[in-house]
């Protein structure tokens, strides 16, 4: 008797030893505003400690990761990374092993993914590219985002798979989703439409308080692109820097730091002279920009200019169908030649 007693437990715990967790259930079953030590809780059998590494950049720690989370070949050991202050669930990462044969690793974790989540909805592709060479390819699903990267140097290669909770009930820009239909939006906003191109929704609006033109740009139908066009008018042109640094500062209380955020000269005859910045924009010699890449959508705030006129716009690009709107930006400029 003390044989089978002893037989099933070194059966159960080899059992909660060796027990594995599907990738997709995983994920799913994640919530998270969890803290790190509600979280650990949830997967007592398969929790580990891990070297504590800080994030200063990202405001984030890692202490422990849970084990056997399996994704079609891969058994993957995925790290919690939290909050610094909170301690709540910031994301989730996992790396998949790179060998010579990285793009075929790639090639199949992209389908085992693609085989529980359907097509990707982004998909950067720069592996061709000279310098930093990549792939990132993007789902959503209920309440998180789960993002596959392969990044290739020169002396090492990393495929890692990245999720962090997302809301897909958010809009892109104002009322509208990326995708949406001109009659949505049309319906959405409720206003008169001033444009007379069919692809553009155009109407009046003040943002920050400032006058401007909103623009709603589509193809095929597909709500692509949106901007504000900042129409007000300045009689001192160095005021126009001064909204734009109100509006940088706006957006980065939203969306968190600019990727990018400096003047650029292209003619530095004022460059010297910071009262004639503004002339400088309008002549055309500075351009001011500021990036953002968020989630879905890609932020550009621009003051620039050309014979002493100044154009001031937000815009907003989705990441989804970027292509789409860069091929229709071809067929016009290819019509006018």
């Amino acid at each position: 008797m003390k044989k089978v007693i002893i037989s099933i437990l070194v059966l159960a715990f080899w059992q909660i030893g060796f027990s594995q967790t599907p990738f997709k259930d995983f994920f799913d079953s994640i919530n998270w505003s969890d803290t790190e030590a509600q979280f650990i809780q949830r997967w007592p059998g398969q929790v580990t400690n891990v070297n504590h590494f800080y994030n200063e950049y990202g405001k984030f720690t890692t202490d422990y990761a849970i084990t056997d989370v399996q994704l079609g070949e891969w058994n993957l050991q995925v790290d919690v990374n939290v909050n610094e202050d909170s301690k709540t669930l910031k994301f989730l990462s996992a790396s998949i092993p790179a060998d010579k044969e990285h793009m075929a690793i790639m090639e199949k974790a992209e389908q085992c993914l693609t085989a529980l989540y359907g097509n990707p909805e982004i998909i950067e592709d720069e592996l061709k590219a000279q310098f930093a060479q990549y792939k990132n390819v993007k789902w959503y699903s209920g309440n998180y985002s789960l993002e596959l990267s392969i990044n290739i140097y020169p002396s090492k290669t990393f495929i890692r798979i990245h999720a962090e909770e997302h809301d897909n009930n958010a809009n892109d820009f104002r009322v509208a989703k990326w995708g949406d239909s001109m009659a949505d939006v049309m319906a959405k906003e409720g206003k008169e439409n001033l444009s007379t191109s069919p692809d553009v929704y155009m109407f009046h609006d003040i943002i920050a308080g400032m006058d401007c033109a909103v623009g709603y740009v589509f193809v095929n139908d597909k709500l692509t692109m949106a901007k504000y066009l900042l129409n007000h008018k300045h009689t001192n042109l160095n005021d126009y820097i001064s909204d734009y640094n109100m509006l940088v500062g706006l957006l980065t209380k939203k969306y968190g730091e600019p990727y990018h955020n400096s003047p650029v000269w292209k003619n530095t005859l004022f460059k010297n002279d910071p009262s004639n910045y503004g002339l400088a924009i309008s002549s055309g010699h500075l351009v001011y920009g500021a990036k953002w890449n968020l989630d879905k959508t890609t932020i550009d705030v621009i003051l620039g200019g050309e014979n002493y006129k100044i154009d001031f716009q937000i815009q907003y690009l989705s990441k989804q169908y970027k292509d789409a709107q860069s091929s229709k930006q071809e067929k016009a400029t290819l019509d006018m030649l």
